[in-house]
């Protein structure tokens, strides 16, 4: 098992201090993945059967309790029960967020990108919503995670002004499918 935080660079000092809170757990490898222009599709296209990811503006502190209820046939997810109700009045349930810390497999997401893919371009809105995609066509189950947001996370692609219009694009597409 490896842990993935995708990242553009900015935020060294948090990253750092991820890296020190997941060196105690079991992981192969702790990747920190740089965007190359693919954002958050990064923490899917990696090279191992189970990952843990999240992102690099929080602490999660329930890390082993994730990857003790990793299952190969759904997704593992920590929630804030307050952004996942936006997410489920939005799809319907179908997608949830994966930054908090989440444990898969990686057959899981090749899956859901095949049948993404066999209909829409690989393009920018596709990396952007990496993790709608992913969520939308698998199996999840949702526990409250203990989560220690870093100042930055209110800075993140969530508080940009282009979120909502992409959220909803991507649902838009999803629904298609």
């Amino acid at each position: 098992m490896i842990a993935v935080i995708p990242t553009t660079g900015e935020r060294k000092e948090e990253l750092k201090k991820i890296t020190e809170h997941l060196k105690q757990f079991n992981f192969d490898d702790i990747l920190i993945v740089q965007d190359t222009g693919k954002k958050l599709y990064n923490r899917y296209i990696q090279d191992a059967e189970i990952i843990y990811t999240q992102d690099d503006d929080c602490l999660v502190w329930n890390v082993q309790e994730l990857i003790d209820g990793y299952s190969p046939d759904r997704i593992l997810a920590n929630c804030k029960p307050s952004f996942q109700k936006k997410y489920d009045n939005l799809s319907g349930g179908k997608i949830c967020l994966v930054g908090y810390g989440t444990v898969f497999n990686k057959k899981l997401a090749d899956e859901a990108f095949e049948i993404y893919l066999n209909k829409y371009p690989e393009d920018n809105l596709m990396y952007r919503e990496a993790d709608r995609i992913f969520t939308w066509f698998n199996q999840k189950e949702l526990i409250v995670g203990d989560i220690e947001d870093f100042p930055s996370a209110w800075q993140g692609m969530s508080h940009t002004d282009e979120h909502e219009q992409t959220l909803r694009e991507i649902i838009s597409r999803l629904k298609i499918l």
